[in-house]
Formats: C-alpha cells, sequence, structure tokens
C-alpha cells in the first residue's frame, strides 16, 4: 500500500516454479503392440516466472493495473539419438496493463492490453535430425 500522484496504490509481486521429469516416446504399433522406437527422451525443464503489478484506484468507478512479468525456461534433453540430445534456455518478457470500469451492480468492465507466450516442446529447441528420414531440421525456439 502507498500513494501515486495523491492516489491509493497497491503493489503486488511473486515469484513461479515448476520442475518437469518427464520419460517420453514415439512408438510405432501393430495391433496395440509396440514393436519398433521413433524416438526415445528423457527431459528435465525448470520453468520459473517472476511478476509484479501495481493497482491505482483513481476514483470509486475507475482503476488501472500496470504489471510485468519475466519468464526463464531451462531444459536439458537425452535422447536415444544423441544428434538430438543438448540444452536450450530463454527469457521472455511481458508487459501488461488493464482499464477496470466499475463496478456497476455486480459488473465491471475490464480493457486489457499486454503480451504473452506460449512455450514449446524442448525436444524441438534441442532437435538437429529428424529421428524417421534422418533429415535436417530447423530447431524452434524455447518461449515464442
Amino acid at each position: 500500500m502507498g500513494s501515486w500522484a495523491g492516489r491509493r496504490l497497491e503493489a503486488r509481486a511473486g515469484l513461479e516454479l515448476r520442475w518437469d521429469d518427464i520419460d517420453n516416446g514415439l512408438f510405432r504399433t501393430r495391433d496395440l503392440e509396440r514393436f519398433a522406437t521413433v524416438r526415445a527422451d528423457s527431459i528435465e525443464q525448470l520453468g520459473a516466472g517472476l511478476w509484479a503489478d501495481a493497482t491505482i484506484r483513481w476514483n470509486d468507478v475507475l482503476r488501472t493495473v500496470v504489471g510485468l512479468r519475466a519468464d526463464y525456461y531451462d531444459a536439458r534433453v537425452r535422447s536415444r539419438m544423441a544428434t538430438n540430445s543438448g540444452t536450450a534456455d530463454d527469457l521472455i518478457v511481458s508487459p501488461k496493463l488493464s482499464l477496470l470500469v466499475g463496478p456497476f451492480g455486480a459488473t465491471e468492465l475490464f480493457f486489457n492490453l499486454g503480451g504473452g507466450f506460449h512455450s514449446n516442446d524442448a525436444r524441438g529447441a534441442t532437435i538437429l535430425v529428424d529421428p524417421v528420414s534422418g533429415e535436417p531440421v530447423e530447431r524452434v525456439e524455447p518461449l515464442v
């Protein structure tokens, strides 16, 4: 709690952590029985997000929220095909801005602007060779 420009200000911050330890495979099957392995991978990945926002109450019906979020991703892939093993990491920053109007009875109107992200499969960020064709492939960015 505090004030800015003579207005009430509420500030918050937080941290999010996630750890995944994944064994994943793609297999050829016949009558629900595996007969060949296309690829087998062990994936360890860490996701961390740090965020902060500030809410300013301009009057009884209008407030704004300004926020910023930074997300970090770190992955290690151990593939049965050693060429496709490796590490990948990425950082992305996403700004946020919201205008909230209300309440009008039990209703508020929200106008939001900001950026978000999508995380790609860690195997796509370390791959060099298609495990079926043996052809070179392009890696993807971990966070987009």
